[in-house]
C-alpha cells in the first residue's frame, strides 16, 4: 500500500509519454492542441492528488528532490504566471494551449514523476523508452495512411501532433536517439545486447521511413504546411515587445499583438505572408521574449545551459542509453531553435527531459537526490528552522500538506472543467453555423459565454452569428417584414454590437477583435444614425494595432468612399499605397476615389499602375484595360461617365477577382430603418469623438 501511489504515478508517466502526440478529438475548435491541453491538466491535477494521499497515508513528509532541471523549470513557470498577470485577459493567458496551465503543468509532471513519487522499476522504465518510440511511429503513419483516399478520416492529412513541425521534430528526435543509441551499444558493447540492438535499429528505420514518407505526401503543398514567419521578422518582432514589456513580455499565448504591433513593413514585399497574421513567432526563444519577457527566455536560456553541462560533464560515463536520450534532447532543442512553437514540441522537450531524468536517477545518482526536509533542515544551523521541520510534527504537517494539496486540486479541476465544456459548446456552435441552425448556434454560443464569459473569440462569435440573424431575417421577409420581425431584428442588432463591444473589452489589444467591429458597424450603415462614425473609430483602433499593415487603411478609405468623403478617402488609399506600393487593389481604389473627384488625369494614373501590377492576360488585366479605357473617355468628354466603355464592363462590375472597388453603402433590407432610440443607445450621437 505504501507504494501504490508511486506505482500509479509511474503507469501515468508511461501513458503521458505515450498518448500526449495521438490525441485528437474533433469535440473542440482546435481538435489537435485542446484535448492535449486538457489532457496534460488533467495528469498534473492527478499526480498532485496522487502526491497529497501519499503524504497523508505515509506521512512520508515533504521531500525535496535535487535534479538539473529543476529549478530552471520551476524559474520558466514562474515567468509564464508573471507574464499571465501582466497580461489583458489572464484568463486566456491561463487557459489556452501553450499558455500557463499547459507549461505549469508540464512542470508538475516532471517534477512529481522524477522526484517524490519516482518508483525504480526496470519493466516500467523500458516501458517509458518504448511509450515516447512507439508514440512517434505511430503518429507518424496516421498522418502517412490519412492520404489515402480508402480511408475515412475527419481530415487529411490526419496530422494528431497538431502542425505539421511538431510532428516532425517529434519523428526527428526520436530518430536520432535511436540511431545514437545504435551506434553507442555497438561501440561499447560489440556482441552484446543484440536483442535490444535489433528492436533499436528496427524501430529506428520505421520512423526514418515514416518521415520520409511524410516529407514525400507533403511537400507539393509544402507553402500551405511549411509558411513561417521568417527570422528577421521574428527578431525584429521580439525586439520591438521587448521595448514595450521587457521583463515580462506581451503575454502567453498573445503573440498576435507583438506580431502586429511590432510587424515589420518591409514584411509587406513580401508577396506570400504580407497578409499574414501570425499567432507564434519564427522559435522559441523569439516567442518567449515576445510572449513571456526577458523573465522566460532567461529561464529557457538557464534550461538549455544545465541541459549542455550535463551532457558534457557526464559525457565519459554515458551508458548507450544516456547517450541516445542526450541526442533527443538536443535534436529537439535545435528543432526548437528553427521551427515555430507548439504545444507538441514543448511536450517533446520535457518528455524527453523526463526519460534522461529517469536515467539519471538510475545510473547517476549523486546528479538527482531526494532528500527529507528533515535532512534538509538539519543542514541549516538555525534552531528556528530544525524546530519548524521536526520528526514530532512530521506527521501533522503531512496530513496538513495533504489537504492543503487537495483544496488546490478541487477547484482548479472545476475550473478545467468549465473551459472545457465552454470549447465544446463553441464547436457546436461553428457546426450549426456551418449547417445554418442560426438559433442552436446562438443557443450554444450563449452556453460557452456562460460557462466561460473571459474569451473574446466566443463574444465575437455570437457577434458575427447574430448579426447574419438579423441579416437573414430582413432577406428573408423582405417588404412582407412584420413589426414582431422588426423588434427581433432589432434584438439581434442589439445583441450583435454588445457582444462585439465586449469582445474589444476583453481583447482589447486583438486587433481582430476591432476588425470585427468595424465590420459589423459598416453592415448596419442603413440601419442606425451614427454607425458610420463608429465603424471609422473602430478602424482606428486596428490601424493603432497594426500600423505597418495597409489592409486596415484600406477598409478606413472604403468607408470613407462609402459615406462619400472621397477627400479622405484619397488620404487613406495613398497610406495603403505607401506602406505597399504593389498593392493592385489599392491603386484601384484610389483610381476610383479619384474618378469621383473628377481627377481623370490621376484616375488613370492609377489605373495605368493596377494594369501594370495585375498578370497579363489574366481576366483582372482585361477588365483594369476596360476601365482605364472608360476613365480615358471620360476625360476627354467623347462619352458620359456613366456609359459603358466598349468592352462592356462598367465601373461597378471591374475586377471580380484579385481587385476589389471600394465598398459601397449597404442597400437597406429593413424598411423603413430601425429606430436608433430602440436600440438602447448603443449608438450614442452626443459625443463629436465616439468610442465604440
Amino acid at each position: 500500500m505504501k507504494d501504490i501511489f508511486k506505482l500509479i504515478a509511474q503507469i501515468l508517466a508511461v501513458l503521458f509519454l505515450f498518448a500526449t502526440p495521438l490525441i485528437w478529438l474533433g469535440v473542440t475548435a482546435d481538435p489537435a492542441s485542446w484535448p492535449k491541453n486538457v489532457f496534460l491538466v488533467a495528469i498534473a491535477l492527478v499526480l498532485i492528488l496522487l502526491f497529497a494521499l501519499d503524504q497523508i497515508v505515509s506521512h512520508r513528509g515533504l521531500k525535496i528532490t535535487n535534479t538539473p532541471f529543476s529549478l530552471p523549470l520551476i524559474l520558466l513557470a514562474a515567468s509564464y504566471w508573471v507574464s499571465m498577470i501582466f497580461a489583458p485577459n489572464q484568463v486566456e493567458a491561463a487557459v489556452l494551449p501553450m499558455g500557463t496551465a499547459s507549461i505549469t503543468a508540464l512542470v508538475i509532471i516532471f517534477l512529481i514523476t522524477t522526484g517524490p513519487l519516482w518508483k525504480e522499476n526496470r519493466w516500467l522504465t523500458r516501458a517509458n523508452y518504448i511509450a515516447f518510440s512507439k508514440g512517434a511511429i505511430i503518429a507518424g503513419l496516421i498522418a502517412f495512411v490519412s492520404f489515402s483516399p480508402a480511408i475515412s478520416l475527419p481530415a487529411r492529412p490526419f496530422i494528431t501532433t497538431g502542425p505539421i513541425v511538431a510532428l516532425i521534430v517529434y519523428l526527428t528526435a526520436s530518430f536520432l536517439g535511436g540511431m545514437v543509441y545504435l551506434i553507442a551499444s555497438f561501440a561499447k558493447h560489440r556482441g552484446e545486447h543484440k536483442r535490444l540492438q535489433l528492436a533499436a535499429a528496427v524501430m529506428a528505420g520505421f520512423t526514418f521511413l515514416v518521415i520520409v514518407l511524410n516529407l514525400w505526401k507533403l511537400w507539393p503543398a509544402r507553402l500551405q504546411y511549411f509558411t513561417f514567419l521568417p527570422t528577421w521578422s521574428g527578431w525584429q518582432i521580439a525586439a520591438e515587445s521587448l521595448k514595450v514589456s521587457p521583463l515580462w513580455g506581451r503575454g502567453p499565448v498573445n503573440f498576435l499583438t507583438a506580431f502586429t504591433t511590432g510587424r515589420p513593413v518591409a514584411l509587406n514585399r513580401d508577396p506570400f505572408l504580407w497578409n499574414i497574421r501570425f499567432f507564434v513567432s519564427t522559435n522559441y526563444p523569439f516567442h518567449l521574449a515576445s510572449t513571456v519577457g526577458l523573465f522566460g527566455l532567461a529561464a529557457y536560456g538557464f534550461l538549455v545551459f544545465e541541459i549542455a553541462k550535463t551532457i558534457y560533464q557526464k559525457r565519459k560515463a554515458f551508458s548507450a542509453t544516456g547517450w541516445g536520450l542526450a541526442a533527443v534532447l538536443v535534436a529537439v532543442i535545435i528543432g526548437q531553435l528553427i521551427t515555430p512553437p507548439t504545444l507538441v514540441t514543448w511536450w517533446t522537450l520535457f518528455a524527453a527531459l523526463m526519460l534522461f531524468t529517469f536515467h539519471l536517477r538510475s545510473v547517476h545518482s549523486s546528479l538527482v537526490e531526494t532528500k527529507d526536509a528533515q535532512e534538509v533542515a538539519n543542514l541549516s544551523e538555525l534552531p528556528l528552522v530544525q524546530n519548524i521541520i521536526n520528526p514530532k510534527v512530521k506527521t501533522i504537517a503531512s496530513v496538513i500538506l495533504g489537504i492543503v494539496l487537495i483544496l488546490i486540486v478541487i477547484p482548479t479541476g472545476y475550473f478545467t472543467y468549465r473551459a472545457t465544456a465552454a470549447e465544446i459548446a463553441y464547436k457546436k456552435a461553428i457546426d450549426e453555423a456551418v449547417t445554418n441552425k442560426g438559433e442552436a448556434a446562438l443557443d450554444q454560443l450563449t452556453k460557452a459565454i456562460s460557462l466561460n464569459p473571459f474569451i473574446d473569440t466566443y463574444h465575437l462569435g455570437a457577434s458575427q452569428v447574430n448579426l447574419a440573424m438579423a441579416n437573414s431575417l430582413a432577406t428573408t421577409k423582405g417588404k412582407d417584414l412584420t413589426e414582431d420581425d422588426r423588434k427581433l431584428a432589432i434584438k439581434y442588432v442589439q445583441t450583435a454590437i454588445e457582444e462585439g463591444k465586449k469582445a474589444t473589452e476583453i481583447g482589447p489589444k486583438k486587433v481582430t477583435n476591432w476588425d470585427n467591429l468595424s465590420a459589423l458597424y459598416r453592415n448596419l450603415f442603413y440601419l442606425a444614425n451614427g454607425a458610420d462614425r463608429f465603424a471609422l473609430s473602430a478602424i482606428e483602433q486596428s490601424i493603432a494595432l497594426d500600423p505597418t499593415n495597409p489592409t486596415p487603411r484600406l477598409s478606413q478609405g472604403g468607408t470613407y468612399y462609402a459615406m462619400g468623403d472621397y477627400d479622405m478617402a484619397i488620404v487613406f488609399f495613398k497610406q495603403a499605397i505607401e506602406l505597399k506600393t504593389d498593392w493592385a487593389n489599392a491603386h484601384y481604389n484610389l483610381s476610383a476615389a479619384l474618378r469621383e473627384k473628377k481627377d481623370y488625369q490621376g484616375a488613370i494614373g492609377e489605373m495605368e499602375k493596377t494594369l501594370a501590377l495585375v498578370p497579363t492576360g489574366s481576366d483582372d488585366a482585361s477588365k483594369a484595360s476596360a476601365e482605364l479605357d472608360a476613365l480615358k473617355q471620360a476625360q476627354t468628354g467623347n462619352k458620359s461617365q456613366t456609359e459603358k466603355p466598349k468592352a462592356g464592363a462598367t465601373a461597378q462590375s471591374i475586377l471580380e477577382k484579385t481587385l476589389e472597388k471600394p465598398t459601397p453603402i449597404p442597400t437597406p433590407v429593413i424598411k423603413p430603418a430601425l429606430d436608433v432610440s430602440s436600440i438602447s443607445g448603443i449608438f450614442a450621437t452626443s459625443s463629436s469623438s465616439p468610442q465604440p
